[in-house]
């Protein structure tokens, strides 16, 4: 229902910018949102209008009725309030298609080299490029990959484009520039040389040199954030503490705090806090590589 809903907002009111919303198009379509992209833009549009108004009536009757605020001030802040809650819906509805390339993007690129490499030994025993990707769609244990070859293959059985019509689409939808260049290369050595092996062999190497340099870029990250864990995790708090109770048994105070209280809040504030950030930031390093 909301679908359709999507849609019809779309072709009335929408459809006569399409050239406009070609940037936003192009996301939608790179994120495999599961509906239309038409009706997902017609609801990202649509729906906070609806909020927009439901909100405003909410809050208004809520500051009248629970906080006996005068009628001016409610109608002010249900606006101030609604407007905030509309808003936030219409950022996280473009922020979604955003969020779901850059995953695709990142899931893809972790495992297209082993795709790659099973490809190559594929036209290494002479196998087509048509039944390469045939292969691939079928045996491929990533999702995202699997699904980016199922899609090839479904342009050339069931719409009927040709091979390299179907790879130029397919290069111009994915979430990955990589798997792009990979499919854009696939179809210019199909269309002049025919030689897909030294072309896989080619980009099996490039990307396994490519891994090592992120490897070691890895490597040398993690060092250096094990390098500041170790000066704000241990150094740090044993040095403040120590610090703070010599500071106490001789008297004195840091700030107008007693050093006891600030000892206290770096066991209970400062360590977990910190702890955290620490952990936050290990795993972007990790989820990126």
């Amino acid at each position: 229902m909301l679908e359709a809903y999507g849609y019809k907002f779309y072709r009335t009111f929408l459809e006569r910018y399409e050239d406009k919303l070609r940037s936003f198009i192009d996301l939608c379509i790179k994120a495999k949102i599961k509906m239309h992209y038409k009706a997902y833009i017609g609801l990202t549009f649509s729906i906070p209008f609806f909020t927009l108004a439901a909100s405003l009536v909410i809050l208004v009757i809520l500051h009248i009725v629970l906080l006996k605020a005068p009628l001016f001030i409610s109608i002010l802040l249900g606006i101030i309030l609604s407007l905030v809650v509309s808003l936030s819906f219409l950022m996280f509805m473009i922020a979604y298609p955003l969020y779901k390339v850059s995953e695709r993007r990142r899931i893809i690129e972790k495992s297209l080299l082993y795709t790659v490499s099973y490809m190559a030994v594929l036209a290494a025993g002479g196998a087509s490029l048509e039944h390469m990707l045939e292969r691939v769609a079928e045996v491929e244990p990533e999702k995202e990959i699997r699904s980016e070859f199922q899609g090839i293959v479904k342009s050339i059985k069931v719409l009927g484009y040709d091979l390299p019509t179907a790879l130029s689409i397919a290069a111009q939808r994915t979430a990955s520039p990589v798997f792009a260049r990979l499919l854009i290369g696939l179809r210019e050595t199909a269309l002049t040389s025919g030689d897909l092996r030294s072309y896989l062999n080619y980009v099996t190497s490039t990307m396994i040199r490519e891994k090592e340099s992120k490897l070691e870029s890895l490597v040398e990250t993690l060092s250096f954030l094990s390098e500041v864990y170790v000066a704000a995790m241990v150094a740090a708090p044993v040095i403040f503490i120590l610090l703070f109770v010599l500071m106490s048994m001789i008297g004195g105070a840091v700030f107008g705090l007693d050093p006891v209280v600030l000892t206290v809040a770096i066991i209970l504030i400062y360590m977990p806090s910190a702890s955290l950030v620490m952990l936050l930031l290990y795993d972007s390093v990790l989820s990126r590589s």
